[in-house]
């Protein structure tokens, strides 16, 4: 995206005990997804799954709220979507 651009965050309010899912828009051409929590490499957990451009969070509790990014990758350049969680 163009420098200067305004980056675009989804907001997700969810309530504790429910299931986050995150998912990533991808272009046809996505060579690799990387998924960050708060700017560090997020890593799956008996709670948090990761499937690709899916991220999905079991019985969601207020410290799973972070801001969430989704890198994805292509010969075409780089893409970062970001999710703004708020779990209350």
């Amino acid at each position: 995206q163009p420098w200067g651009a305004p980056v675009e965050v989804e907001s997700f309010l969810v309530h504790p005990g429910d299931l986050l899912q995150l998912r990533c828009r991808l272009r046809d051409d996505v060579q690799s997804i990387n998924w960050l929590r708060d700017g560090v490499q997020l890593a799956e957990s008996n709670r948090t799954r990761i499937t690709g451009e899916e991220v999905e969070v079991q019985d969601s509790v207020p410290a799973d709220s972070s801001l969430y990014a989704c890198v994805t990758s292509s010969p075409s350049g780089s893409d970062t979507t970001y999710f703004s969680v708020n779990v209350s």
